[in-house]
Order: C-alpha cells, then sequence, then structure tokens
C-alpha cells in the first residue's frame, strides 16, 4: 500500500464526514457565516464605496474529524505526497512541505485566505500512542 499512496498524484480526505455513509462536499453556508456589504459612508461627502465584514469562524481544524484517529488513515496522509482535505467548515491542502489551511476574509479583502503552517509529523504520534 505504501507504493500506491507514495505514487498517487492526489489523495482526497473527508475529513469532515462522521462516518462512511458521508461524502466529501459540505454545502458551505451551512457550516460559515456570510459575508456582510456595509456601505462606506462620509460625514461630508457620502459614499465612497464599500467593504465586507464578516463575524469570526471558529470552526473545527480541517485536518481532525473521527476518521483522522484510525491507524490506517495516519499511514495514508504520511505516504501522500499531497492531500485535499474536506473538513466540516474549510478545505485544507497538505503536503510534504506544509500545510495551508483556508480561512475566511479578512475586513479589507474579499476571497479566501491561505494560511501556511508548518509540518511535523511528529506531533500527530500522540493521536496513536498509549
Amino acid at each position: 500500500m505504501g507504493t500506491i499512496y507514495e505514487r498517487a498524484f492526489l489523495r482526497l480526505a473527508a475529513s469532515g464526514a462522521s462516518d462512511s455513509t458521508e461524502g466529501l462536499f459540505k454545502v458551505p453556508h451551512e457550516t460559515r457565516p456570510s459575508p456582510i456589504c456595509v456601505p462606506f459612508l462620509s460625514p461630508d461627502d457620502g459614499p465612497h464605496g464599500s467593504f465586507y465584514i464578516q463575524v469570526a469562524y471558529n470552526g473545527t481544524n480541517p485536518t481532525c474529524g473521527p476518521l483522522v484517529e484510525r491507524a490506517w488513515v495516519f499511514q495514508e496522509s504520511e505516504l501522500a505526497r499531497r492531500t485535499v482535505v474536506f473538513g466540516k467548515g474549510s478545505l485544507s491542502w497538505v503536503c510534504r512541505e506544509s500545510d495551508y489551511t483556508e480561512r475566511f476574509c479578512e475586513p479589507h479583502e474579499w476571497g479566501r485566505k491561505w494560511q501556511r503552517r508548518p509540518h511535523d509529523w511528529t506531533s500527530k504520534l500522540d493521536n496513536y500512542m498509549y
């Protein structure tokens, strides 16, 4: 199995699923608050455009979930060169160099923000050791 995962171009992980009956994709508006368009008004000369604000999202880590606690999933995740993780509230990209997690828009930007996290496989060992 190691050869299969190591040679695979991409691994898809359904980390947001609670069991094998659920799929990869979650409807975004069910798990994330929608941004709100707020007009920017100047007291002197009226409207100057608008900006978007969004309630802070405190979702779960997209790389965590019931399946991640299984040893075979750990094996897959460490052997695969790159993985797209479909979490409950966001999407993540994981490769051997680093992890990138989708975050939500900041008040000054519209769209998705990717945040780099250093890869450390030794921190995952605590989940499997007694």
